[in-house]
C-alpha cells in the first residue's frame, strides 16, 4: 500500500501524462472521513474529461490504488473518481470556474472550519 504523497504523486503523474492542465493537490484536514487529498485537474473539453476519468480509473487499477467508484464520467464536464482516501475532480474549465473548488477546500484549516463549510453548503 503505498504512502499518501506516493500516491499523490502517481496520480499526478498519470494526470500530467493524459494532458490535464491547472492540477491542484489540497490537503483536507483530518475531519473524521476517509478524504485527506482533494485533486482537481482541467480538461480541454468534456470529451478530454471523459477520456481522462476512464485513464485513470484503468491507471488507478494497474497501480493497485484504492479505485472505489467514478461518477459523471458519462458526460465529461465534471468527473469525480473516488480513490479512497483522495478524491480527483476532473473538469472542464467553465465548471471549474463556476464551481471554484479550490475555495471550498483550500479555505479550510481546521475540523470547525471543514464541519461548518459542510453544514453551510447542506443547509443552501
Amino acid at each position: 500500500m503505498p504512502t499518501l504523497s506516493h500516491k499523490i504523486q502517481q496520480i499526478q503523474t498519470i494526470l500530467d501524462d493524459f494532458k490535464a492542465q491547472d492540477i491542484a493537490i489540497i490537503e483536507v484536514p483530518d475531519a473524521g472521513f476517509e478524504v485527506r487529498c482533494v485533486i482537481v485537474a482541467t480538461a480541454t473539453s468534456a470529451v478530454h474529461g471523459k477520456s481522462m476519468a476512464k485513464h485513470l480509473k484503468s491507471e488507478a487499477r494497474v497501480n493497485k490504488l484504492d479505485f472505489l467508484g467514478i461518477e459523471g464520467e458519462d458526460g465529461g464536464n465534471w468527473a469525480l473518481v473516488d480513490l479512497d482516501d483522495v478524491v480527483v475532480h476532473i473538469m472542464t474549465a467553465d465548471m471549474r470556474q463556476y464551481y471554484q473548488l479550490e475555495d471550498l477546500w483550500g479555505n479550510i484549516n481546521n475540523k470547525s472550519d471543514l464541519k461548518a463549510s459542510l453544514s453551510d453548503a447542506q443547509s443552501s
